[in-house]
């Protein structure tokens, strides 16, 4: 696992919940992640990255997944620490005679009631918007959410 690329991953993640509560609050937010309790003295920022700056780099897996259940980040984020925490794992290989199995068995089932939430799980699972600028410029919009409203 590169450890470097995850702590420079989880870097930023971690010092902006600065702004999640109060200085009396950054103990316990540091607890329910898995991090050192913060020093008593400096300012938000300066306690949280002291106190990330402490963990060791075997605890930074920890530290990673429970930071993306409970203040999961944006997509590109969350996928970027996944493929991290997921490159160590052995996972049996799934043919494509499975797969597409699968996929003709859930074709035939009615997934979703509600198109919004089903919009929602996509969102959770993939990235979605892969340009905004070129919504921005007046262009057409690119991405897999562009493409399903095409279809």
């Amino acid at each position: 696992m590169d450890y470097a690329q995850l702590r420079n991953l989880l870097e930023p993640l971690v010092t902006g919940l600065k702004d999640a509560g109060t200085h009396t609050m950054l103990p316990t937010l540091c607890e329910e992640l898995g991090l050192p309790a913060p020093a008593a003295d400096g300012s938000k920022r300066e306690r949280m990255t002291a106190s990330f700056d402490a963990v060791a780099d075997t605890d930074l897996p920890a530290v990673a997944r429970k930071l993306l259940v409970r203040h999961p980040p944006n997509a590109t984020t969350r996928n970027q620490t996944q493929d991290i925490l997921w490159s160590d794992s052995a996972c049996p290989p799934i043919p494509k005679r499975y797969r597409r199995e699968v996929a003709r068995r859930l074709n035939s089932e009615e997934l979703y009631g509600d198109a919004r939430r089903f919009d929602d799980l996509l969102e959770r699972l993939w990235i979605l918007d892969a340009d905004d600028w070129m919504q921005l410029l007046g262009g057409t919009p690119t991405g897999l959410r562009a493409e399903i409203r095409r279809l």
